[in-house]
């Protein structure tokens, strides 16, 4: 038993996987500085593209509002002119903030002055919130109505502990890039789940195609025994490579931009908002990543000892994994990512080793009785 794990850990180092964890953190290191370092230089003229949008919009919204207002002056309608109004008016407050954000944001860089105006345009909604008007499709709020309760909540949450908000979310910062990596709708997350194909899409494809599986099937130990041993083993050795890339992520992030983790945000769970810490969000995450890791290793072991070639593992490995992407990146990103999957995942790992453990034990006595009835037949 323990020669056979010490020969796994051997088979799994390979000239081939050294190859690909060297790769896989290549791919990080570009990830960080192509996307993220790039995404947050580019903040400020994306906030202008919006602002330039939001101008457009408060321009059309402003005109109809006054058109509505000036059909309803005079008329037996009070409370419609009086609602008319009051959104007249919020167009109005939403221009003049508009203005000012484009001015700081442009010209005048100043951090404290954007905090001002974002909260003030913020708190002008209240009362448009509390008339009950069908109005989010206008874009008053700055996107749902939703949205804006989570800015809110975020602006009260910062307020209380006596931290300035954030004017930039996007800080590729260490604790935010953790939270991307392990969110589970990332491109940090698609490395981590190539890196982890890659690394064993040919653990048992190798045995089948160089015809060293028939070798373990007369080994004297329990056959389950052998594929939990190498399933444990794989396990372990992907945690540490995807370990290891995320460590160079959390070096570079914080060398540049420092931990940030005195940042908050807003997740979304069965329609009730609530703000925690980042740091919070991220040991989630962790945990939710570990049994990711479980789960895909399972799975793509699984994968490669039914198919038995390496190629066709990987074309099935790959659609696999094109299939999860479509998957989470149809995620809003509101709510904890991978973490709400957990008992999902936990499932269809316990099975999938299950038929693991069924699959080679049937391969093992199909092969033991193919043998003493060749040696019959010998004799």
């Amino acid at each position: 038993m323990k020669a056979f794990l010490q020969n796994e850990i051997q088979l799994f180092f390979s000239r081939k996987n050294y190859l690909v964890w060297i790769v896989g953190a290549l791919a990080v290191v570009f990830a960080y500085r192509f996307y993220y370092v790039t995404q947050y230089e580019n903040y400020a003229q994306t906030v202008l593209e919006e602002l330039e949008e939001n101008a457009k919009d408060i321009t059309i919204w402003e005109s109809e509002y006054q058109r509505q207002c000036m059909e309803l002056w005079g008329d037996n309608s009070a409370e419609k002119f009086a609602h008319a109004s009051l959104l007249l008016n919020a167009w109005k407050q939403y221009e003049q903030t508009n203005i000012r954000l484009r001015y700081y944001w442009e010209q005048a860089w100043d951090e404290n002055g954007i905090r001002r105006t974002v909260l003030e345009e913020d708190e002008n909604l209240i009362a448009i919130e509390e008339l009950g008007e069908e109005v989010e499709y206008t874009g008053i709020f700055r996107g749902s109505v939703a949205d804006w309760r989570a800015r809110m909540l975020l602006h009260k949450a910062y307020q209380q502990s006596g931290t300035e908000e954030p004017v930039c979310p996007v800080v590729p910062q260490a604790a935010w890039l953790w939270k991307e990596a392990f969110s589970g709708n990332s491109v940090l997350f698609l490395i981590f789940t190539v890196l982890i194909i890659l690394l064993h899409f040919d653990a048992w494809a190798n045995e089948f195609e160089y015809a060293t599986c028939y070798r373990l099937y007369i080994l004297p130990i329990k056959k389950e025994w052998l594929y939990l041993e190498r399933f444990f083993v794989r396990v372990l050795v992907s945690v540490v490579c995807v370990g290891s890339a995320a460590g160079i992520l959390f070096l570079l992030g914080t060398a540049r931009y420092g931990t940030g983790g005195q940042m908050l945000l807003v997740i979304s769970e069965q329609g009730t908002q609530t703000v925690i810490s980042i740091w919070s969000l991220v040991r989630e995450e962790i945990l939710g990543m570990l049994l990711y890791i479980v789960f895909l290793t399972a799975a793509v072991l699984l994968i490669s000892f039914i198919v038995k070639t390496k190629m066709n593992a990987l074309m099935i490995c790959a659609a696999f994994c094109m299939t999860g992407i479509v998957q989470t990146t149809a995620s809003d990103g509101t709510g904890k990512g991978i973490v709400e999957w957990l008992p999902q995942l936990s499932a269809l790992t316990l099975l999938m080793l299950l038929a693991g453990c069924i699959l080679i034990r049937i391969r093992a006595v199909s092969y033991t009785h193919l043998r003493a009835h060749e040696t019959r037949h010998d004799l």
